[in-house]
């Protein structure tokens, strides 16, 4: 802005991530250093690309996940299979969230993006699984076998259990 500027160069430390490193350091200069009148303190670098990547996902994540419902519901043209998909997903996250957690990773933008993968990926698992559990629960009722409890679990079994060859090549191929 055309005044004098001095600048301070900081790396952050290996075993914290940037945002949180800056957290802290903002805190600390907020409570430890008087500015006077007329300087200003501004944070820079790659904190700033980190920011502006994390308001774009603020605004863009759930566009991209109410697209995935409207498409998923063109595909099963019912809601109910729909909500069945979207409720797997966080289970699924459960662990892409914990790991890094357990093993100190930092998390970074492009450890969200994997992560949005992974609930794709997970959706799409969940729509194939819907494609052949009516498969085989129509099989067994056009031949008169689903009388019985059993009967439901075995459709079941074959369904998600006998199918799983299928399923892991979709799988192998959206990977």
């Amino acid at each position: 802005n055309g005044l004098r500027t001095g600048r301070v160069y900081v790396d952050s430390v290996p075993d914290r991530d940037l945002g949180r490193y800056l957290k802290e350091a903002k805190a600390i200069i907020a409570k430890d250093v008087q500015i006077p009148p007329g300087y200003t303190l501004a944070w820079s670098g790659q904190f700033e690309y980190m920011e502006r990547a994390r308001k774009r996902m603020l605004t863009v994540l759930p566009l991209t996940v109410l697209l995935i419902f409207v498409l998923l519901y063109l595909n099963t043209r019912s809601i109910v299979k729909t909500g069945i998909v979207f409720m797997a997903v966080p289970f699924s996250l459960v662990g892409a969230i914990w790991l890094p957690h357990r093993t100190h990773y930092n998390i970074s933008v492009a450890v969200w993006v994997g992560m949005i993968a992974l609930a794709g990926l997970d959706a799409e698992t969940g729509v194939v699984m819907l494609l052949y559990l009516p498969l085989a629960h129509a099989k067994w009722t056009r031949a008169g076998r689903l009388r019985t409890r059993q009967d439901l679990r075995e459709v079941i079994v074959e369904g998600a259990a006998k199918r799983l060859r299928p399923k892991l090549m979709t799988v192998s191929t959206m990977i």
